[in-house]
């Protein structure tokens, strides 16, 4: 926890929830804020009092962020089974190339609550069909679910899906390259 003033808030992925890891990104996204007020959205979101940015130095506040972002470093194992509302939920070892379209579109739609929805997509329910993982009320259902979950859940997962979209990317640009380099028919 990080302390500003009075008040503690989350700072790791082990305290911040995916609800919460989903805000802090909309947050720093936002192109209608400087560096300075976001920083400050972002605490306040989390817990710290608006006025206590009101008179502070900004030696302070910037060791508040150093303090924020001096964080060991991320999670990189996996857990593949979570019990959430007496449900067994479930992720493959590897992530399909139907849910990585899913997810693809998902950050595309940028709508803020992108990795509760990508765990949605990435965790099935043992006891439901494969229908029924796909069916947008479940999925709805499962992203209310995972807000809740602390984050480090996540990192591992949005870690593998962002390398396997770069790899796919790239050969793609390759391919593209590739076929205009060897192309003999461009008009002269």
């Amino acid at each position: 926890m990080l302390k500003i003033k009075e008040n503690e808030i989350p700072n790791t992925v082990f305290e911040l929830t995916i609800g919460q890891f989903d805000k802090i990104n909309t947050i720093t996204a936002d192109v209608n804020l400087d560096e300075i007020e976001k920083w400050i959205e972002k605490f306040v979101y989390l817990g710290a009092d608006r006025d206590d940015f009101d008179d502070m130095e900004l030696e302070e506040f910037n060791q508040l962020i150093q303090e924020w972002n001096n964080q060991p470093h991320n999670p990189t194992e996996r857990i593949a089974t979570i019990e959430l509302d007496g449900y067994t939920y479930e992720a493959k070892e590897s992530i399909g190339v139907k849910d990585l379209g899913m997810i693809e579109k998902v950050w595309k739609q940028q709508t803020g609550e992108g990795s509760a929805e990508t765990l949605a997509i990435i965790f099935k329910r043992t006891d439901l069909t494969k229908k029924e993982h796909y069916a947008p009320a479940h999925i709805k259902h499962k992203m209310k679910l995972f807000k809740e979950q602390p984050s480090n859940i996540l990192i591992p997962y949005i870690t593998e899906v962002f390398n396997k979209l770069m790899v796919v990317t790239k050969e793609l640009r390759d391919e593209a390259t590739t076929e205009l380099e060897g192309s003999t028919d461009l008009p002269v």
